[in-house]
């Protein structure tokens, strides 16, 4: 028995409904977006919806010359429609680059403040320590100052004290320790008064206990009746009279020298207290000034930040953008190939016709 052979007609038919209809569904919806330009007056774009079944549904090789012209204007209307998709991807790669490179510029200027911010607080940190270190100088220098001042304030009554104290101390001397160093036979009560009035002189200008102990014993003797020890003594106690006699009269004498040194070590120390207190000042105006720039690259960080995220963000829109600009190109050359698949084809060769079985049983 022979197999039936397929019919050219129906392959034809077949094939219309498999690859023609969705094809032109496809080319169809591009014509009618208004986004897709079609030259000419608005009704062009009317007609090629109108006639694309028609002109493209045929084979090539069975149009006719109007079917022919409109798919090529078709033809026209589908490339210009993928250059146009082609400048919108070329216009989003162009903002891409852009995007990028406004959002390195800005990562890089956010770390370019960062770094300035950590070197600002190092720099407070410095000024809070050349602050500190003023401080201490200026109260220091206002120390040795006030010392200074005093010096000078309380130098003449110091030296009336002097004064008084080596009177005190010669009348004692004179008037007491001398006449009991020389008395011959020096009486109970007398000699008790002397030694009452030297005792307390003695303690205030030796610290010698042993000239105090040793000393009303020998002064209490004849002169000719005093041992060796005693006459130790008694000499020892009136080098230590004569000497601060001596030191008191020599330090009153010179009053005038010692009073005008005082006066010029207050003056250097106002000078050296006046230098520390402008180098505090200055440290107080440096680290404010410091504060306040600090102040400034806080708020310029808290700016770049915010500009580094609005810039990545940016690039994010400007990347997806780029991949829908891509998809529609790729949708539209999708569309161009549709179209020229459908310009080109040309009618199919008829399918061969399967020879009998018998005919193929007696060739064998």
């Amino acid at each position: 028995m022979k197999r039936q052979a397929k019919s050219p007609m129906k392959s034809a038919k077949k094939a219309k409904v498999d690859e023609v209809g969705p094809k032109i569904k496809e080319l169809a919806e591009v014509l009618s977006n208004p986004a897709c330009d079609v030259p000419g007056p608005s009704g062009n774009r009317a007609m090629l919806l109108g006639a694309l079944p028609h002109a493209l549904a045929d084979y090539s090789d069975e149009r006719h010359g109007y079917q022919t012209t409109v798919s090529k204007l078709i033809g026209e209307v589908m490339n210009g429609w993928v250059a146009k998709w082609e400048q919108k991807v070329a216009d989003s790669k162009a903002n891409v680059d852009a995007a990028e490179s406004d959002r390195i510029a800005a990562q890089a200027t956010h770390e370019t403040e960062k770094s300035g911010l950590v070197a600002q607080k190092e720099d407070v940190k410095l000024c809070k320590e050349n602050l500190k270190a003023a401080t201490d100088a200026e109260k220091e220098a206002a120390g040795k100052l006030a010392t200074a001042k005093s010096d000078v304030e309380n130098f003449d009554k110091e030296i009336q004290k002097q004064i008084i104290t080596k009177d005190n101390i010669s009348m004692v001397y004179n008037q007491s320790f001398l006449v009991m160093k020389s008395a011959e036979a020096p009486s109970g009560s007398e000699a008790k008064n002397h030694l009452k009035k030297i005792a307390p002189i003695l303690k205030s200008i030796s610290t010698e206990t042993s000239l105090q102990i040793a000393l009303p014993a020998a002064l209490q003797k004849k002169a000719a009746e005093r041992g060796q020890f005693d006459n130790m003594a008694v000499d020892g106690v009136e080098a230590v009279f004569t000497g601060t006699i001596a030191k008191l009269t020599g330090e009153i004498d010179s009053a005038g020298v010692t009073k005008a040194g005082k006066e010029a070590a207050a003056t250097e120390a106002t000078t050296a207290h006046d230098a520390a207190e402008a180098k505090r000042q200055e440290c107080i105006a440096a680290l404010k000034a410091s504060q306040s720039s600090q102040e400034e690259k806080e708020k310029s960080l808290v700016a770049a930040e915010k500009a580094e995220d609005s810039k990545a963000k940016a690039a994010n829109r400007a990347l997806k953008d780029n991949a829908q600009e891509q998809r529609g190109l790729d949708h539209a050359k999708s569309t161009l190939a549709y179209f020229q698949f459908l310009v080109d084809r040309t009618t199919p060769p008829p399918p061969l016709e399967e020879a009998p079985v018998e005919a193929v049983a007696a060739a064998v």
